[in-house]
C-alpha cells in the first residue's frame, strides 16, 4: 500500500488504498515539421488511462529550437499549465477522488511550440518539474509505481528545412575613382531565408580578386570590370547565389591628387622630413588638407611650405597628431596655381619615436575632421593617395673589446683546461638591447691544439657582426720512451736483425718515433 499526499483548499488529506490494476502509458508524439511552421502542436495521449484521478509532470524542450506558444484540446477544465521556466511547462490535474477512464488514444493535451529557425532533431521529454514531480494515482489516492503501472514515452521532433535562402544583388555599378580606391557605395545585397541565414559571403573576380563576409563595400577596386557574386546559407546548407558586376573608370588623369612618396628612412638618423606632392594640381585657387600620425612614433618638429603666394600650416594640434595645409592663390592668381606633377606642397619634419620595423608603415595620413574637411576649389575631383613610409635599421651592431689569442700551457698531464674570458662588448645605434651569443660558452674545457671561438652580435633588424678569437692548449710534459736492452748477435754481415724496435708515449697526443743508427 502507497500513501499520496496533496494540498486541497488548504487541508492536508493522506489517502492509503489498494494499487489499481492495469497499465497506463501516456505519450507526446513525435513529427516532422519544417522549419517555417509557425507553431507545432505535439499531442499527448493517453493508452489505458482507467480509474485515474491525479497526475502531474513537466514536459522540457530545447530552447535554442523552440518557443513556447499555447496549450490546447485540454481533456479536462480541471488541467492546469504553467511555463515553469524557459524550456520548460508544468502540467497538473487533480480530481480526486472523482475517477477519470478515457477511451485508448485520448488526447489530454496538445503542446504548442514555435520553431526558431534552426534546424534538426531535438527531443521532447517527460521530466520531473521543479515544483511538480512526476506522479499519476488512481481514484483511491494511490500513487502509481513508473515502468510498472504506468509509463511515460517521450517525443522527438525532426525540425527540416528545404527551401534555399532568397538574395537580391544591387544593379550592375559604374564607379569614377582612382584605381585602387576603396569603394563604398555600391550597394550590399538584400538576403532573405524563411528559417535562419547563417551566413553571407562575397567573392570579387575580374579586374579586382578577393573575397570576404557581409557587405563587399568598402573593397579596393582595380580599374577594370569587376564582377561581385554574393552568396547565403542557411543553417541546413541550403544556398543561393547573385551576381553583378562594378566597373571601375580610373580618374587619376583628370584629378587632383596629393601624396607622400614612399620613403626609407634609417633608424640612426633620429629624424625624418616626410613631404606632401602633387599631380595634376592645374588652375587650384584653394586647398585645405588635415594630416594626421600616430604621435607614439612621430613627434612634430616644425613644416616649411613651397606653394606661392599664400601657404600656411595650422598647428595647433600637433600635440595630438593633427595640423592642416591651407593654400589660397589669393588676387595675385585669378586664375589659380598650375605646378608640374611631383612638385612638393609641404614638407613636415619629425623625431622618431619607435624602433625599426622590416615591413612599412602608414603613420602619416590624411583624413577628414570634423570642421576641417579636406576641399579644393577649382580643378577636377581632390583624390588623396597616402602612401607609406619604411623605417629601417641597416647598421650592424658593433663589437668592441674582443678577447685576444690565448695560448694555455699546462703541466699536469690531462692535456685540457677550463678558460674564462669577459665578454666582447655590444652596442646598436637604433636597437637598444642587441643579442650577443658565442660558439662556446663562457668556461668551456679546451682540449690540447687551437680553438676558435666566434662572437655573434645581432639586433632586432636581423643584422649581424663577428668577432673571434683563439684558444691555444699545449703541454709541456716529455713523452716517454721504452728502448730495447744491448743486444749482440754473431752472424754474417750484413744482415736484418729484428726484435729490436722501441715504443713511446704521450700523456696527450701519439709521439713521433725516429731512430739513428751510428758505430
Amino acid at each position: 500500500m502507497k500513501r499520496f499526499k496533496t494540498l486541497l483548499a488548504g487541508l492536508v488529506v493522506t489517502l492509503f488504498s489498494l494499487q489499481t490494476q492495469g497499465q497506463l502509458t501516456i505519450t507526446a508524439n513525435s513529427g516532422s515539421i519544417s522549419c517555417d511552421t509557425p507553431s507545432y502542436c505535439m499531442d499527448v495521449v493517453a493508452d489505458g488511462f482507467n480509474d485515474i484521478s491525479i497526475f502531474q509532470f513537466s514536459l522540457s524542450y530545447d530552447s535554442t529550437y523552440w518557443n513556447f506558444d499555447s496549450v490546447i484540446n485540454s481533456f479536462h477544465g480541471n488541467l492546469a499549465f504553467a511555463e515553469a521556466s524557459t524550456g520548460e511547462v508544468n502540467f497538473s490535474w487533480f480530481e480526486f477522488p472523482v475517477m477519470t477512464s478515457l477511451p485508448p488514444g485520448s488526447v489530454l493535451f496538445s503542446l504548442c511550440l514555435a520553431p526558431t529557425g534552426l534546424t534538426g532533431t531535438t527531443p521532447v521529454d517527460f521530466i520531473d518539474g521543479a515544483n511538480t514531480p512526476i506522479q499519476i494515482a488512481d481514484g483511491s489516492g494511490m500513487l502509481l509505481n513508473p515502468g510498472l503501472d504506468y509509463f511515460l514515452v517521450d517525443a522527438s521532433v525532426d525540425i527540416s528545412d528545404s527551401v534555399n535562402p532568397v538574395i537580391l544583388c544591387p544593379a550592375d555599378t559604374t564607379i569614377m575613382a582612382p584605381s585602387g580606391s576603396a569603394v563604398m557605395d555600391i550597394g550590399p545585397a538584400v538576403a532573405t531565408d524563411n528559417c535562419f541565414l547563417s551566413s553571407l559571403d562575397y567573392n570579387i573576380s575580374g579586374a579586382t580578386a578577393t573575397s570576404g563576409s557581409g557587405d563587399a563595400s568598402g573593397e579596393m577596386f582595380n580599374e577594370g570590370t569587376s564582377t561581385i557574386t554574393y552568396t547565403g546559407v542557411d543553417a541546413s546548407s541550403n544556398n543561393s547565389s547573385c551576381v553583378f558586376d562594378v566597373e571601375l573608370i580610373n580618374t587619376t588623369d583628370d584629378s587632383t591628387f596629393q601624396f607622400i612618396p614612399n620613403v626609407t628612412i634609417d633608424c640612426d638618423l633620429g629624424i625624418v622630413e616626410l613631404c606632401v606632392a602633387a599631380n595634376n594640381f592645374e588652375d587650384i585657387i584653394g586647398l585645405q588638407t588635415p594630416i594626421l600620425w600616430d604621435t607614439a612614433a612621430l613627434t612634430y618638429q616644425f613644416s616649411s611650405v613651397h606653394l606661392p603666394p599664400t601657404s600656411s600650416i595650422a598647428e595647433g594640434g600637433v600635440a595630438n597628431g593633427i595640423m592642416a595645409f591651407i593654400f589660397s592663390a589669393g588676387p595675385s592668381l585669378p586664375s589659380g596655381l598650375t605646378i608640374p606633377d611631383g612638385d612638393t606642397m609641404f614638407c613636415s619634419t619629425f623625431d622618431i619615436n619607435i624602433e625599426p620595423v622590416s615591413t612599412t608603415s602608414p603613420l602619416f595620413n590624411f583624413m577628414d575632421i570634423p570642421g576641417l574637411p579636406i576641399s579644393v576649389n577649382e580643378g577636377e575631383p581632390f583624390i588623396i593617395l597616402p602612401e607609406n613610409y619604411e623605417f629601417i635599421d641597416s647598421s650592424p651592431p658593433v663589437l668592441t673589446n674582443c678577447p685576444t689569442d690565448t695560448t694555455i700551457v699546462v703541466s699536469d698531464g690531462s692535456c685540457e683546461t677550463a678558460f674564462t674570458w669577459v665578454d666582447p662588448t655590444i652596442t646598436d645605434d637604433c636597437d637598444a638591447n642587441p643579442i650577443l651569443t658565442s660558439s662556446h660558452v663562457n668556461g668551456s674545457i679546451f682540449t690540447e691544439g687551437s680553438t676558435l671561438v666566434t662572437f655573434t652580435a645581432t639586433d632586432q633588424a636581423g643584422n649581424t657582426s663577428t668577432c673571434d678569437f683563439v684558444v691555444t692548449v699545449t703541454e709541456d710534459v716529455d713523452p716517454e720512451i721504452d728502448c730495447p736492452n744491448d743486444t749482440v748477435i754473431i752472424s754474417l754481415v750484413p744482415m736484418v736483425v729484428n726484435g729490436i724496435s722501441a715504443s713511446a708515449t704521450d700523456s696527450c697526443s701519439i709521439p713521433s718515433l725516429s731512430y739513428t743508427l751510428g758505430g
